[in-house]
């Protein structure tokens, strides 16, 4: 898949601008940004689900998507849910690779039961399940490990990197829980304000992630508006996520001369 002078807008608000990157298969690439930042934007646009303003999506790709939340059928069984997706798109719903997908997701124990019963966690795993039915060349995810607990969200990891690794499916995954994005990812881009800033490739998009937090909204703030560090790529609360090659003593020197309290770093 790649995508070229893609931008995005409504009225006079520029939601994307100019974005251009390459998804190849067997590649896991992470997306990275703030909320509101234009990421579900852009994935609803390489699935098809939105029209870029200007730009154009190539890929002959079969392309499976997980953007929203799963629309399954809660009185029907995981299994029926399967089924009837198989039928609809010819597949075979007991061939093996379905059944080993099963057992990796563990969902062994709640297949057969009603989804209406599910926790959270485990409608992601079988809404997973089902956007591979189709057997895509291209998976584009939205947060896939959202409502999972750590061990889930490691099972699903497994199933992402084995898909990538052994099917060379090429996965385009956004998600908040950027350990998630550090652990799988050979890729990842940056977007900011419509833009996409930089990528991070090979061993570099590992350990670049660092997290502070704040002891109040006031410290963070004044860090906010006047650092130059790098990026920041997540705020939650009192605590923000930034990229970069940042030295700590670095970090003390501003935060000193600032009068800025930090409780983590």
């Amino acid at each position: 898949m790649e995508v070229i002078n893609v931008s995005k807008h409504y009225g006079h608000s520029i939601i994307l601008k100019d974005i251009n990157f390459a998804l190849n298969k067997g590649e896991i690439v992470g997306l990275v940004g703030r909320n509101g930042v234009g990421k579900s934007t852009l994935m609803k646009i390489l699935v098809q689900n939105n029209q870029p303003t200007s730009g154009n999506i190539i890929s002959s790709d079969n392309i499976g998507y997980l953007i929203e939340e799963p629309k399954l059928f809660l009185s029907k069984t995981g299994l029926e849910n399967l089924k009837y997706l198989s039928n609809l798109y010819g597949v075979d719903y007991n061939q093996e690779i379905f059944r080993s997908l099963i057992q990796e997701l563990d969902l062994t124990q709640s297949i057969n039961k009603k989804v209406k019963t599910y926790s959270l966690g485990t409608k992601q795993k079988l809404a997973l399940l089902l956007t591979l039915v189709t057997e895509p060349d291209i998976l584009i995810l939205d947060e896939p490990t959202n409502g999972l607990d750590i061990e889930s969200s490691q099972i699903v990891l497994s199933v992402l990197k084995n898909l990538a690794l052994h099917e060379n499916v090429g996965i385009l995954i956004s998600s908040h829980k950027l350990e998630d994005i550090e652990e799988i990812c050979e890729r990842v881009l940056f977007l900011e304000n419509g833009l996409l800033t930089f990528q991070k490739v090979g061993k570099d998009s590992h350990n670049f992630l660092f997290e502070i937090a704040f002891s109040s909204a006031t410290d963070r703030d004044i860090f906010i508006t006047k650092q130059e560090f790098g990026d920041i790529v997540q705020e939650e609360g009192l605590r923000i996520t930034m990229s970069g090659n940042i030295q700590s003593s670095e970090l003390f020197k501003f935060f000193n001369e600032n009068s800025i309290k930090v409780v983590d770093f």
